[in-house]
């Protein structure tokens, strides 16, 4: 993915997040105030003022508008960018508002008022990381203000992905901004923390949907069914399993090396099943193969990564048994595809393998923090061999496991970020081959029917 968009910036904001939470720098009230008004930009330009730009008539939009509209007074914007009028925005939170015969007037503004001071926003060779932070997320605010809204998020899903990062941010800055500023001076950040927090509850709120259809998914005897329906049944069991795997109190360092492997396994299905049969050009076809083959290899990389380490934890049996279930389905599919098996429905299978790529790619992001937090808690271990220093084993009797310290283990956070950023990132190129593909839309209308 290119650099210079604001997904991209995101997906460079999230270790600096990272470094945020380690780190005991403290935060000054300029440097606050930049922060919180690039979270506000960066909401603004992507939803437009009160929720412009969010697309009406989908089950997103009205929670969209909410965190547009909602954002919590007062709102400093620097001079620079506060340019109000009748005609292009509506009132911001706290501006006066004249009502003339039933008309909603908003009152002009000076160019240089005295009460909304410019803020000094800054440089990016500043060495704090909210102020890194701040640079990226403006950078991004900035690229998000271009006059064509569906450039970057073009529908109400990727506008409410987008809207979270920005508000899982300013969580990560609030607290921070908490725990080292001004005690006098927390009114602010608490507020903003507060908000942010409620939208995100909104939004990764759990679909009672979904959940009734986890509960009536059974396992269907491989006589007399078809691949598809076995691999849907499969992929909604490890789904479903997958889920309360991740959130246990202490996650298995066996089972997100499981999730990283089904991840690269989905994506390598994909693109021996679906990528020859892409109706676009042959340079198109390969670069969208190699992608996929790219991705698949981070996610490998991330798998191996975790060789050796352990949270002293076993994945549940559930867990095991869906893996494994999921795991032979996808070999038969793969055997069916290639022999032109009757008994395979490209077109579903397609579907299928993309929602599995989507969910893998939403629990790898929800984890994505997790190797570090893991780390710093003492709760991993590794082989006493190879983590204790040869003169101290001269003086004592090696443990077989010894716990594990970021610093012993840099590149395991690394490896799974790296991954996590990879299976999004083709996430969504397989949601824009879905999207201009007429084919796939006509199968998935089929299936939708058929269910």
């Amino acid at each position: 993915m290119s650099t210079a968009s604001p997904w991209a910036l995101l997906d460079r904001a999230q270790p600096l997040c990272t470094d945020l939470r380690g780190d005991p720098s403290p935060t000054s009230p300029d440097l606050w105030n930049a922060f919180g008004d690039t979270i506000h930009r960066a909401l603004t330009n992507l939803l437009g003022p009160n929720g412009r730009r969010v697309p009406q008539g989908t089950r997103d939009s009205a929670l969209l508008t909410r965190i547009a509209s909602s954002y919590p007074d007062p709102i400093r914007p620097p001079a620079d960018a506060f340019n109000t009028s009748p005609r292009d925005d509506g009132p911001q939170p706290g501006q006066p508002v004249v009502l003339h015969r039933r008309l909603r007037v908003v009152n002009s503004v000076d160019p240089c008022p005295p009460a909304v001071p410019d803020l000094d926003l800054p440089e990016s060779t500043d060495g704090h990381p909210l102020a890194r932070l701040t640079c990226a997320l403006g950078t991004a605010a900035d690229l998000l203000a271009d006059p064509d809204p569906d450039r970057w998020a073009s529908a109400p899903a990727d506008q409410l992905t987008m809207a979270g990062r920005v508000l899982a941010i300013g969580v990560v800055g609030a607290r921070h901004a908490l725990a080292t500023g001004d005690l006098t001076k927390t009114g602010r950040p608490l507020a903003l923390a507060a908000w942010a927090e409620k939208c995100l509850d909104r939004i990764a709120g759990p679909d009672p949907g979904m959940a009734v259809a986890h509960r009536l998914v059974t396992l269907g005897g491989r006589a007399g069914s078809r691949l598809n329906a076995q691999l849907e049944t499969a992929r909604d069991d490890w789904m479903a399993a997958a889920q309360r795997e991740i959130h246990r109190t202490v996650p298995s360092a066996d089972a997100l090396r499981m999730l990283a492997n089904m991840g690269a396994n989905a994506l390598i299905a994909f693109e021996h099943l679906a990528a020859p049969s892409i109706n676009d050009a042959a340079d198109f076809r390969q670069g969208f193969a190699e992608a996929l083959t790219a991705s698949a290899r981070e996610l490998q990389d991330a798998e191996r990564a975790w060789k050796g380490l352990t949270t002293l934890v076993q994945p549940s049996h559930e867990f095991l048994a869906a893996s494994r279930a999921l795991h032979t389905t996808l070999v038969d599919v793969l055997r069916a595809g290639a022999s032109s098996s009757p008994n395979l429905d490209p077109a579903r299978v397609n579907i299928e393998l993309h929602v599995l790529v989507g969910e893998v790619a939403r629990l790898t992001a929800a984890t994505a923090t997790l190797p570090t937090r893991l780390l710093r808690s003492g709760l991993v271990f590794g082989p006493g061999t190879r983590y204790i220093d040869p003169l101290q084993r001269l003086q004592r009797h090696t443990p077989n496991f010894v716990p594990v310290s970021p610093r012993d283990a840099p590149e395991l956070q690394t490896a799974w970020y790296r991954a996590v950023q990879a299976v999004g990132h083709a996430d969504h190129a397989l949601e824009l081959h879905r999207t201009r593909s007429p084919e796939s839309i006509g199968a998935r209308r089929d299936a939708s029917r058929a269910i």
